[in-house]
């Protein structure tokens, strides 16, 4: 078979998908040994293997576990983040409710070419904390 027949390739691969699919399986488990569990402190997870029939590909799709630092610090950081991105929306809803016009709204939106009678935004942005 001629590697480089990008058409040849991708009927072998569909042609010998279970092949292929232990090739990437092997690949998958020493990467994940060799290379996911020492500098990421990958511990546990689940690998579904996939194969693209119309590419002639096959890929997986992870959700690992770690106790490595840097993963406890980031999603330290993505929560701080996240409250952070809530706060700032929560600004703007107020904002946007403080200096909304109706009446101005409406003109601007019928000068746009849109929709007439349309409604003030409804920009309600809560925590969890909040809900309850």
């Amino acid at each position: 078979m001629d590697t480089n027949n990008n058409s040849a390739f991708t009927k072998a691969m569909q042609c010998y998908k279970h092949v292929v699919t232990h090739y990437m399986v092997s690949k998958m488990e020493l990467w994940t040994v060799l290379f996911m569990a020492p500098v990421y402190g990958v511990d546990a997870g689940a690998l579904m293997f996939e194969f693209a029939r119309s590419q002639g590909m096959i890929h997986y799709h992870s959700n690992l576990e770690s106790n490595h630092l840097a993963v406890k610090q980031s999603q330290e950081v993505l929560a701080t983040f996240a409250l952070a991105i809530n706060s700032a929306m929560e600004d703007l809803n107020n904002v946007t409710e403080e200096m909304y016009n109706q009446s101005t709204h409406v003109q601007h939106v019928q000068a746009l070419g849109t929709i007439e009678g349309h409604k003030k935004p409804h920009l309600n942005f809560t925590s969890d904390a909040e809900k309850h």
